[in-house]
């Protein structure tokens, strides 16, 4: 697992005690939470800039699908977020959880 990747499932206030880590992370962090700002940013927009980078591209695409409930699609997506960053992908099922986000039809 990347060594930036590994507190990734704090609350952001938490991982400011490494703000060179930090700041690389808010973007995605923010997406998660509020993610109505993803029609705001194009995935190809996004330098590929590492890991957290990587994360923030691809939730562009995930976080739409959590609303039209659980399919391969998602599943595949899901899949792919915990494989690029598996700490931030526990915060990212805590809040898709909280939201109750894949239990909505389309």
């Amino acid at each position: 697992m990347p060594s930036q990747c590994r507190k990734r499932a704090a609350p952001y206030g938490e991982s400011l005690a490494e703000p060179s880590d930090a700041t690389g992370w808010f973007p995605a962090w923010l997406l998660l939470r509020h993610r109505g700002l993803a029609h705001l940013f194009r995935a190809d927009e996004i330098p590929d800039a590492g890991t957290a980078a990587r994360v923030f591209r691809h939730l562009l695409a995930l976080l739409p699908l959590e609303s039209q409930g659980l399919s391969d699609t998602l599943i595949a997506g899901r899949r792919t977020l915990r494989q690029l960053c598996p700490a931030f992908f526990r915060s990212y099922m805590e809040v898709v959880a909280r939201r109750g986000l894949s239990s909505r039809g389309p």
